[in-house]
């Protein structure tokens, strides 16, 4: 089983970065191979250009995408790892999305509606905030959230979330305590998904 973690945070100290480590460690520690894509630290380009903006681009892929094409082809498990700004993954995960996941390839139109193309490819996302989970739910930020990562991304391109951890609050509202509660988490996610029998492929 070969795993595909897509990382966007700026820092390399960040609680985000040790959630990527956290399960990336988990990952080796069963024997199973991880490719890491930290966006910031390739320094990948995540704007769009005129074609790339069509729903069905007529280029052939540029280099840099066609890069991270391969890698995802390539993984039978897809891991998103970002913070939540603005109710959204940083403008460079947003600009992952866009050009890689690109019509034809991640996604097509046919009879019945759009139509995933990454089926049988399986999916975690990881996400964190400075607010508390409480207030995430009130105020509807989290509802969002799930919809755009679930719904909206994973789903959509035909791939099966297996499970969203959002953690909150981190930062200086967090203890390190609440820190390693969720690092611990983010590990026993990797397990229980991943680990001996319950690792077997939905479809058998």
């Amino acid at each position: 089983m070969k795993h595909l973690v897509v990382l966007a945070h700026p820092r390399q100290e960040s609680f985000t970065q040790r959630v990527a480590s956290a399960y990336i460690d988990a990952v080796q520690a069963l024997g199973q191979a991880v490719e890491l894509r930290d966006l910031y630290r390739i320094g990948f380009n995540p704007v769009a250009d005129a074609d790339e903006g069509r729903t069905r681009p007529v280029n052939e892929p540029a280099a840099d995408v066609r890069l991270e094409m391969d890698h995802l082809v390539a993984a039978d498990v897809v891991t998103f790892v970002s913070p939540v700004w603005w109710i959204a993954p940083p403008a460079i995960l947003k600009g992952w999305l866009d050009r890689v996941l690109r019509g034809g390839f991640a996604y097509g139109y046919g009879p019945q509606g759009p139509r995933g193309s990454l089926k049988g490819k399986r999916s975690l996302v990881f996400t964190s905030s400075g607010s508390t989970e409480r207030e995430f739910v009130d105020s509807r930020k989290l509802e969002a959230i799930r919809v755009m990562w679930g719904v909206g991304t994973v789903e959509f391109c035909g791939m099966t979330l297996l499970e969203h951890l959002h953690f909150g609050p981190v930062g200086s509202r967090a203890t390190a305590g609440d820190i390693e509660h969720y690092l611990e988490r983010t590990r026993e996610a990797v397990r229980l998904h991943f680990g001996g029998a319950s690792a077997r492929h939905p479809d058998g």
